[in-house]
């Protein structure tokens, strides 16, 4: 499975404020926030949270317990390391 996202014409400079990943049987879909600040060399958090997801889920499919404690991880890597919350 793979997936690209489209950002709006304005917001192509940065690529957008949404994020997805995909890995094995599972994907995540982040909708950013369009008027959170963009500081240079500080990742917007949506993209934050993918990345983070992607690293911490198999290629087989997690449960939602499982899912939650990832999700639960990542936003708190997110909070302290990403703009747009």
């Amino acid at each position: 499975m793979g997936s690209h996202i489209l950002p709006h014409p304005a917001k192509v400079r940065w690529g957008g404020e949404d994020a997805v990943f995909t890995k094995g049987r599972t994907f995540g879909v982040f909708d950013g926030v369009s008027g959170a600040e963009k500081r240079d060399g500080v990742p917007l958090y949506s993209r934050t949270l993918a990345n983070e997801m992607k690293k911490m889920v198999g290629n087989e499919g997690v449960t939602v317990k499982e899912m939650t404690n990832f999700l639960t991880a990542a936003a708190s890597y997110a909070d302290g390391a990403a703009t747009g919350a």
